[in-house]
C-alpha cells in the first residue's frame, strides 16, 4: 500500500553482490525514514485539521487512485524493471512499455468519464477529473523510477520520492491550512509532486525510449501474463479494507482506520527497502545461473525485515491509545485496538515483501500470482463478512489474516525454487528482547501518566534504549547488528 525510497547508486549489472543489497537497502532505509517522517508529519497535521471525515475522503480518493493505477500497471512496472535489468535492448523495451502504459491510461480515462457521478458520490468530493490528472501524473513519475530500478540504480530513486513527498506536504499545507481547500487541496499537492518527480527523474536516466517493437512487446507481455494478478492484487489487497469500509461505514471511519494503518506502515520502512533492492539483484544472479547466491540473499534479508516490526508490536500493545489520541486527536483514539492488530500484521507482511520480490526476481511471477489470488479473495470475503458485524477491528483482523496466508504461500513456493535458511533462533531472540522492552514500558506506564506529545516521545525513547540494550546484550544479535553497521558505513 505504501512504499519506500533510497539514496544510493549500487553497482551495475554484472558487478552486484549480496553486500551491495545490504548497503543499498540500509541507505534506502535511512532516506526512507526522512521521507516517512515528512509523510507522517503531513498526515498528522492534515488529520487534525480536516478531522476523520475530511481526511477519510482523501483516503478514499487515494484508494481509488491506487486501484485504478494498478489497472494500468497490470505487471508492466515489474516487467519493465525485470527486462531492463537483464541488459538487452533497453531503449526498445522502455519505448514498448510506455506505449502499453498509455493504452491502459486511455482505458482508465474512459472508465472515469463514464462513472464520474458514482465516483464523486462515493468519495464525497468532485474528484473524477482530478483522478484522471493524478493517475496520469503518477504514471509519468513511475516510468522514471521504474527505469532507474531496471538500470540497477535503485538508490537514485530516493531523491525522486523525497521530492514528491516534500512537494505534496508543502503544497498540501498551503492549500489546506492557507486557503481552506480541504481534501481537494491535498489532491493538488499529490499531482504537482508527481510532476516534479517525473521531471527530475527523466533528467537522471541513461536509457531513452526508442521505437517500440513487437518482439519487445511480446517480451514484456510474456512476463506480465503471470504478473498481472500480483500487480493488481497488491493494490486491491492493500486497499480492500478501506474501500469496503467506505461502502459500509462512514468517511470518518475510513479516516480513523487509515490513520492507524499509516502509523503501522512505518514499521515496514526497512522491509520495503529490502524488497526494492532484492528484485534486480536476485534477477541478475538468477539470470547468471547463480541461485546459491540468491539463497544467501534471502537468508540474510529475513531477520532484518522483521527486526524492527516485532518490538513495535509490543510497544503498541502498551501505548496505542496515547499514540493515536495525542498525535492525531482524541477522536482517533477509538482505533487503538485496530492499530495493535495492524502492527502485528506487519510481521507476516514484512516477510511477504522479501520472499515475494525474490520470486519475481527469479522469474516466477506465476507463483506470486497463485498466492495473490488466494489472499486477495480471502481478504475481500473476510472484510465483507467481518466489517458489518465487528466494524474497524473486523477489517484489521481480516486484512492481517489474509496477509499471513499470503506470506505462508509465498515462502513455501520460494522454498521449492531456492534453498534458504530461516533465522528462527534469532527471530525468537528478537522477540524475547522485545517482550522485555514491553515489560519495561508497562512499568513506566504504571508510574507515569503520558498526557502530552513530549511525554509520549519520552516513553518511546525509553523503549528504543531498552531494545537496543537488549540486542547488544545477546551475543548473536550483537554480532549481527555490528556487522550491519559496518556494512552500512563501508557503503
Amino acid at each position: 500500500m505504501r512504499e519506500a525510497v533510497c539514496l544510493f547508486h549500487p553497482p551495475r549489472i554484472g558487478h552486484t553482490s549480496p553486500m551491495s543489497v545490504t548497503r543499498s537497502s540500509s541507505k534506502l532505509f535511512v532516506v526512507n525514514v526522512a521521507n516517512a517522517g515528512i509523510g507522517f508529519l503531513a498526515v498528522t497535521v492534515f488529520a487534525r485539521e480536516l478531522g476523520p471525515a475530511g481526511i477519510g475522503a482523501f483516503f478514499l480518493f487515494q484508494a481509488l487512485f491506487r486501484v485504478l493505477e494498478s489497472g494500468i500497471d497490470l505487471g508492466l512496472n515489474t516487467a519493465i524493471e525485470k527486462r531492463l535489468s537483464e541488459g538487452a535492448s533497453r531503449e526498445t523495451i522502455l519505448g514498448s512499455g510506455i506505449v502499453l502504459k498509455f493504452a491502459g491510461f486511455l482505458g482508465v480515462v474512459a472508465l472515469l468519464l463514464a462513472f464520474r457521478g458514482p465516483v464523486n458520490s462515493y468519495v464525497g468530493e468532485p474528484v473524477a477529473g482530478l483522478l484522471i490528472l493524478t493517475v496520469g501524473a503518477s504514471q509519468l513519475a513511475t516510468i522514471a523510477t521504474t527505469t532507474l530500478r531496471g538500470e540497477l540504480r535503485v538508490g537514485e530513486t530516493a531523491v525522486l520520492f523525497l521530492a514528491n513527498q516534500v512537494v505534496y506536504a508543502l503544497l498540501g499545507a498551503v492549500f489546506v491550512l492557507g486557503f481552506g481547500m480541504g481534501p481537494i487541496g491535498l489532491i493538488y499537492g499529490v499531482i504537482v509532486g508527481s510532476v516534479v518527480s517525473f521531471l527530475w527523474g527523466i533528467a537522471k536516466l541513461d536509457t531513452r525510449p526508442a521505437r517500440p517493437s513487437m518482439a519487445s512487446v511480446r517480451s514484456l507481455l510474456s512476463y506480465t501474463k503471470y504478473n498481472i494478478i500480483p500487480a493488481l492484487g497488491v493494490q486491491v489487497h492493500s486497499w480492500t479494507d478501506v474501500l469496503i469500509i467506505g461502502l459500509i461505514l462512514t468517511q470518518a471511519d475510513v479516516g480513523a482506520y487509515e490513520v492507524a494503518w499509516r502509523v503501522a506502515a512505518i514499521t515496514l520502512l526497512f522491509p520495503n527497502a529490502l524488497g526494492v533492492s532484492l528484485l534486480p539483484q536476485a534477477s541478475a544472479f538468477s539470470t547468471s545461473g547463480n541461485r546459491e547466491r540468491v539463497g544467501r540473499l534471502i537468508s540474510n534479508a529475513l531477520l532484518p525485515s522483521v527486526a524492527l516490526v516485532i518490538p513495535a508490536v509490543f510497544g503498541t500493545l502498551v501505548f496505542a491509545r496515547e499514540i493515536l489520541g495525542l498525535l492525531f486527536g482524541p477522536e482517533y483514539a477509538a482505533a487503538s485496538l485496530v492499530l495493535v492488530v495492524l502492527i502485528a500484521g506487519k510481521v507476516p507482511e514484512a516477510v511477504q515483501t522479501v520472499v515475494g520480490r525474490v520470486l519475481l526476481g527469479i522469474d516466477r511471477p506465476d507463483l506470486v500470482a497463485r498466492a495473490t489470488v488466494v489472499s486477495t479473495v480471502l481478504n475481500i470475503v473476510l472484510n465483507v463478512a467481518l466489517i458489518p458485524r465487528y466494524g474497524l477491528i473486523g477489517a484489521a483482523v481480516a486484512t492481517t489474516f489474509a496477509f499471513t496466508v499470503g506470506m505462508v504461500q509465498r515462502a513455501w513456493y520460494l522454498r521449492t525454487e531456492i534453498a534458504y535458511r530461516l533465522p528462527v533462533g534469532n527471530v525468537l531472540r528478537v522477540t524475547a528482547v522485545s517482550a522485555v522492552m514491553g515489560g519495561v514500558l508497562v512499568g513506566v506506564q504504571s508510574v507515569v501518566t503520558v498526557s502530552d506529545v513530549p511525554g509520549l516521545v519520552g516513553v518511546v525513547l525509553v523503549g528504543v534504549v531498552t531494545f537496543v540494550a537488549g540486542i547488544l546484550a545477546v551475543p548473536t544479535l550483537r554480532a549481527l547488528a555490528l556487522d550491519y553497521v559496518r556494512t552500512y558505513r563501508r557503503g
